[in-house]
């Protein structure tokens, strides 16, 4: 792995009955790097949402669902030097935005599975050793530092 910040484009395309998250995991964890997931295209059929607002921890959808958007990133060690202003994302936080087959959209933060219906493609950047900034607005000016600085 290089010193300096490098990044590198990926596609996935991952097979029928498969798990979306397993997919994007293993990539993180055969090289060793942080995740952006750039673009998704493809078919789902069962969702796992986390629902933090009510009392279900989790919500099960069952049904094929296009693809409009999976996003997120993983950063492989969020353990940084951080001044009390700074805040990091959680290292694994991703979302999606579905649709029916009737058109309705629906949408969430991921709880844990998402299982592929037709095939998938996923277009992700990895990346290592990443420069996080910090923006901090102090009157009417902002501050800019790397994190761990």
């Amino acid at each position: 792995m290089p010193g300096e910040p490098f990044v590198r484009i990926v596609i996935i395309n991952v097979d029928p009955s498969k798990d979306i998250m397993e997919s994007i995991l293993d990539v993180v964890h055969l090289g060793r790097a942080y995740l952006t997931i750039l673009n998704t295209f493809g078919t789902v059929t069962m969702v796992i949402l986390h629902n933090s607002l009510h009392v279900v921890a989790t919500l099960t959808l069952h049904e094929p669902f296009t693809l409009l958007c999976l996003n997120g990133s993983y950063l492989l060690n969020n353990n940084f030097n951080l001044n009390f202003r700074a805040i990091i994302p959680p290292p694994l936080s991703f979302g999606i935005h579905l649709s029916t087959s009737r058109g309705q959209a629906i949408g969430g933060a991921i709880g844990s599975q998402v299982i592929v219906d037709g095939n998938v493609k996923i277009t992700l950047w990895t990346f290592w050793h990443p420069n996080i900034y910090k923006y901090i607005l102090e009157g009417n000016k902002v501050a800019e530092s790397v994190v761990g600085e």
